[in-house]
């Protein structure tokens, strides 16, 4: 059994190799554009590392959304072309669902995930402590809202700040990107059927969240 992870909704092109073993190979690298052209190789180098080949893979993760339009759709390309070719599940989650998990492995409490947006705005969602599945609990919808509304937020209801963000609202963080080995980690435990890959849209503006394109194996 091994797990493939990847994650290039924002600036960082990332993935990971989990084997049935528990050993681990990631990569996350801060690259700002070129996710089509450096993902396949960063792939397949992690998988020489680990020993393996697309025939050892027996499920693909990938986060979908909130992000870039272009690097959302590559990274989703890539695992749904893989899992098809190896008839294997695909799971998706969200990239503020991961970014909170990061924390919460660390401490559990309130977490404000928050991912840069467009015009002034970001994406932000609040989560606490971590279900049996790795996943951690939702407080509430995700939201796509103005600088100083989600600043308002956080200062009325303190809690820890991750995701890429922050730094717009002024803020520390130590997760300010999806970890691709948190990803691995709780794809293998999560319902591919309940958690599709499917790109997932925060914006009115921009497209509802997308139909299923190809099938793809569920088990």
């Amino acid at each position: 059994m091994a797990i493939l992870a990847i994650d290039t909704c924002e600036s960082y092109c990332s993935s990971a190799v989990l084997l049935a073993s528990g050993e681990m190979f990631s990569s996350a690298d801060a690259i700002g554009r070129g996710h089509a052209e450096h993902l396949i190789p960063q792939l397949e180098g992690l998988m020489e590392q680990a020993g393996i080949s697309y025939a050892d893979i027996t499920r693909v993760a990938v986060t979908t959304g909130p992000g870039t339009f272009t690097g959302l759709r590559i990274g989703l390309s890539v695992a749904r072309g893989i899992a098809l070719a190896q008839n294997i599940p695909c799971v998706g989650l969200t990239a503020l669902s991961v970014l909170a998990a990061q924390a919460q492995q660390e401490k559990p409490g309130r977490v404000y995930s928050v991912m840069k947006g467009r015009g002034g705005q970001v994406f932000l969602q609040a989560f606490v402590d971590l279900e049996a599945d790795g996943l951690p609990k939702m407080l509430g919808e995700p939201m796509n809202i103005d600088e100083p509304d989600a600043l308002q937020m956080i200062e009325d209801n303190p809690g820890r700040v991750v995701g890429s963000g922050a730094a717009l609202l002024e803020l520390s963080t130590e997760h300010d990107h999806v970890d691709p080995a948190i990803l691995a980690r709780i794809a293998q435990n999560v319902n591919p059927k309940i958690y599709p890959p499917e790109p997932t849209y925060y914006r009115q503006a921009d497209a509802a969240k997308a139909k299923r394109l190809i099938p793809i194996g569920d088990s």
